[in-house]
């Protein structure tokens, strides 16, 4: 007789099949595990030592910390689905009445009937208990990151409290860095420097990521915190909604979406709508932009972000629409892409389709702030680390 596993009582709440959660934390803890086992080396180039940092995130956001042990894999599920009543996929009863207004094709809707392929099952091939040693890690991280120069990551000096600015060359419009002259080699456009949101939003992700893992950003030549980067915000919140095909725009919204991100934590918790009233007040009037130039990355984060403000049908009627109509499209694209999850055609690269799964999903979500058991926790919970004294290695 094969005795049946039993999962924590908060996975029957879980919208994903039981299979379907158990093979996700399966890779999760197989690879966290792999990947804590492996000796960083001391010759680290700048991407590797970024994607250590997003890797600390990631065992951080399921409690493995120095000396502690990878949680096992139903442990690793209950995690994936515990804050189940604060955020869930979209459910039926919301769903239902936008698709009354989606037209399918019938190409469509054959493909959907595909079979499905059979489930393999996979075997974890390392111990559950490997031991960990992410304070050396965190040591080797800082002592090669002091190597570089504080550029080589953000592009400028956010010690300088000085608003970063694009090279006169750099073209505003397609991006284009051209050699010399006033006007843009490739489209035209008359050359002028604007506000590098790129830099902007690489300062603000970083540091924000750093300072959640406890390294310090030391440079060889300057060193630089998440409040830091925040000095300039009242220079660089003056948007505009011109120009919506140019480099520029694009550029711009990712560092709105970006900011509301890392203040937010990452949506764990609302934002206050009084207090981010330039992005609020930008997020609705370009949303329509954002499906009208058909970026459905765009509309997923500019609905992630307006639900962070805590925007709903009840306290603001008029956004919602805009709200509701951005998930209109994000489901008619999805739909005439032929299978869920997927907002970009299959022949791009691995990340485009992820971040665009991801973009797509949180702009699906249905969020509850305020009727969760969450609200009942500590102030210092809902506090981004970044926000709070926290001890970093020396």
């Amino acid at each position: 007789t094969i005795k049946k596993k039993k999962y924590p009582q908060s996975m029957n709440r879980s919208k994903f099949p039981i299979s379907t959660l158990e093979q996700i934390a399966q890779v999760l803890h197989d690879a966290c595990t792999k990947w804590l086992a492996e000796a960083l080396s001391s010759d680290l180039e700048l991407n590797q030592i970024l994607d250590a940092v997003e890797a600390l995130h990631v065992l951080q956001d399921f409690g493995i910390e120095s000396g502690s042990v990878v949680p096992k894999v139903p442990k690793i599920m209950e995690v994936l689905v515990k804050r189940q009543d604060f955020l869930s996929m979209t459910n039926e009863n919301f769903i239902e009445p936008l698709e009354k207004d989606i037209t399918i094709a019938e190409s469509t809707q054959s493909s959907r009937s595909a079979k499905k392929r059979p489930r393999r099952t996979t075997v974890s091939k390392y111990n559950d208990y490997e031991p960990l040693s992410i304070e050396s890690k965190k040591r080797t991280l800082s002592d090669v990151l002091i190597q570089f120069d504080v550029t080589d990551l953000v592009g400028w000096n956010p010690k300088s409290a000085e608003v970063p600015m694009s090279d006169q060359n750099h073209c505003f419009n397609c991006g284009y860095e051209n050699k010399c002259g006033s006007y843009c080699t490739s489209c035209k456009i008359a050359l002028e420097t604007r506000v590098d949101y790129g830099a902007l939003t690489d300062g603000l992700v970083w540091s924000y990521l750093f300072e959640e893992v406890n390294i310090p950003m030391k440079f060889h030549n300057a060193n630089f915190s998440f409040t830091d980067v925040l000095e300039v915000l009242p220079s660089v919140r003056a948007y505009v909604s011109d120009q919506i095909q140019s480099n520029f725009y694009k550029l711009q919204c990712y560092f709105l979406t970006h900011l509301l991100y890392v203040l937010s934590d990452w949506g764990k918790h609302s934002l206050r709508k009084d207090l981010f009233q330039e992005e609020y007040v930008f997020l609705v009037k370009n949303l329509p932009k954002a499906v009208e130039i058909g970026d459905p990355e765009l509309v997923g984060e500019f609905i992630h972000c307006l639900r962070i403000l805590d925007i709903t049908k009840a306290n603001d009627p008029n956004a919602w629409d805009v709200i509701r109509r951005g998930m209109l499209y994000l489901l008619n694209v999805e739909r005439g892409l032929g299978s869920k999850g997927i907002w970009v055609p299959a022949n791009k690269k691995v990340y485009d389709r992820y971040h665009a799964a991801f973009c797509g999903i949180v702009g699906l979500l249905v969020y509850d702030f305020y009727g969760n058991p969450l609200n009942s926790v500590s102030d210092e919970y809902i506090i981004p680390k970044s926000f709070r004294p926290s001890p970093m290695i020396s």
